[in-house]
């Protein structure tokens, strides 16, 4: 999510922020309500000849991050699975769902593949025990495991102990994790001091830190003087003690090479945010050729990370304007100065929680240093998202699902020969079930040429329509000829 604007100060009111031109994406709330976006290209496909749906089964799941979808399956391995709602095509991982829903579905569609239940056999039952395990469904394995004893005990007693071990050990690192942080953040709240809200106080915020921003207007990115560097800092620096006085002094700052930190995570939280956000850096300065010795923000990024939903909102309302009620972060940009900051919560603790959470900060870390890069004119949405994606998947890998959902539903597209419409040629926000398509072409594009993916960006950033910065950087290429080559290049996958 970025909420961006063509022209204001920051922080802006609620007023003000109504009035202005927005980017607004539900990041991290996937399927709570159905748009058939037929002007971005997400077609239907029971017109198609070759229908997916006639010969699959219907699912119900439901992500971690709420609401459910409910269609026939496309398409199913072992990293996820591609239904279908509505027309609509949701490619989601395994991780990402909630665990019941989860496993249902993949025992279902197993039997369905199979057979019938009574056609599972010692390995099914086996592997549908390891997957039960994944989501700690202790329940659930242990039925899986007792059914593949049934069949062929002598045969799955090793592999059976095997994988009750490792799931033990893993438990215990986790535990031990989870026991570090708990200690480290009630050392912190112990001195924890509770300051009451004064409006006086919010009331002309952002006041010195838009004169320090405005300043900069003239010199973006890495042309900006150290002089104006020095005063945006001063600014930011000044911005993050009033935040510290408003929300309390449990919030500690913390500065690193690239960004200002201000958190009231434990310290074991606080080094994962740390390396998330710099590798997220250093990918994104290889990426582009960026020199290390250059830093691509005003001064660096303020970052702003809360241990609670109800700490976020706040944070969010009181600065941004925001509610914050859809997401687990999101960055805002100023097109206008060349401001940007971001800011998270942590939800959950379990291993999907803290992998979710590291994939948002990596996501709208992307977006903050792409709105830097070359001006600061915003990319198209689909350009935007996608490349955040392709680098959270970069930076994390299988920490990631991101990749491996692009992956799959690029298949299908492939396969069936969905329409994409005028997805390549909107400028319009997309929503988060687009996100693994947009992937998947913006991965294309970059595995082409890494020098072209580069002048596409910079065409686009200097104000260029896709089609003329298309053609620009790969040597006449249109739309239409793009599309084909994506197709091409997973028919392979779609074979498979």
């Amino acid at each position: 999510m970025d909420l961006s604007q063509a022209r204001g100060t920051f922080p802006l009111s609620s007023s003000k922020l109504r009035n202005i031109r927005m980017r607004y994406q539900q990041r991290n709330r996937l399927c709570c309500g159905l748009l058939l976006t037929i002007t971005l290209g997400v077609a239907t496909t029971q017109s198609v000849a070759n229908d997916p749906t006639q010969s699959t089964i219907v699912v119900k799941i439901q992500p971690r991050t709420g609401g459910s979808i409910q269609g026939p399956v496309v398409d199913y391995n072992d990293h996820g699975l591609v239904l279908m709602q509505a027309g609509v095509p949701y490619a989601l991982a395994w991780k990402q769902l909630e665990s019941g829903t989860a496993y249902t579905a993949r025992r279902d569609l197993l039997a369905h593949t199979r057979g019938g239940w009574d056609k599972l056999s010692a390995q099914d039952h086996f592997n549908l025990g390891r997957f039960a395990l994944e989501f700690n469904r202790q329940d659930l394995a242990r039925a899986d495991f007792n059914q593949t004893s049934a069949l062929a005990k002598k045969q799955y007693e090793e592999s059976i102990h095997h994988a009750w071990q490792q799931f033990r050990e893993k438990r215990k690192r986790w535990k031990r994790a989870r026991k570090s942080t708990h200690a480290d953040r009630t050392s912190e709240l112990s001195t924890k001091k509770i300051i009451t809200d004064d409006a006086s106080v919010v009331h002309g915020i952002g006041d010195d830190l838009d004169r320090a921003v405005h300043i900069a207007e003239a010199g973006f990115v890495h042309d900006t003087d150290e002089d104006i560097r020095a005063r945006v800092r001063a600014a930011y620096l000044q911005y993050g003690e009033k935040v510290q006085e408003i929300m309390g002094s449990s919030v500690v700052f913390i500065e690193t090479e690239h960004f200002l930190i201000w958190t009231d995570w434990p310290k074991r939280s606080r080094d994962q945010l740390i390396r998330w956000l710099e590798d997220m850096y250093s990918s994104l300065s290889k990426q582009f050729g960026v020199d290390d010795s250059t830093n691509i923000f005003l001064s660096k990024c303020p970052v702003f990370c809360w241990r609670s939903k109800a700490r976020y909102q706040r944070f969010a309302q009181k600065f941004d304007g925001y509610d914050g009620k859809d997401s687990i972060g999101y960055t805002r940009s100023i097109e206008s100065n060349g401001h940007v900051h971001m800011a998270f919560m942590r939800r959950g603790s379990e291993p999907a929680d803290i992998d979710r959470l590291a994939c948002t900060i990596v996501h709208e870390g992307t977006h903050a240093f792409l709105h830097r890069l070359y001006t600061t004119r915003l990319l198209p949405h689909w350009i935007n998202e996608g490349a955040a994606e392709m680098t959270a998947t970069v930076v994390l890998g299988r920490q990631c699902p991101a990749g491996g959902n692009a992956t799959l539903l690029a298949k299908q597209y492939a396969k069936y020969n969905w329409p994409l419409g005028q997805f390549l040629q909107s400028v319009a926000p997309i929503d988060a079930h687009q996100y693994p398509l947009a992937q998947s072409i913006v991965s294309y594009l970059n595995t082409q040429s890494i020098k072209r993916w580069r002048a596409l960006i910079k065409a686009l950033k200097n104000g260029n329509t896709f089609s003329k910065a298309l053609a620009h950087a790969y040597d006449g290429l249109n739309v239409k000829q793009l599309e084909s080559g994506w197709r091409e290049a997973n028919a392979d996958q779609a074979g498979s």
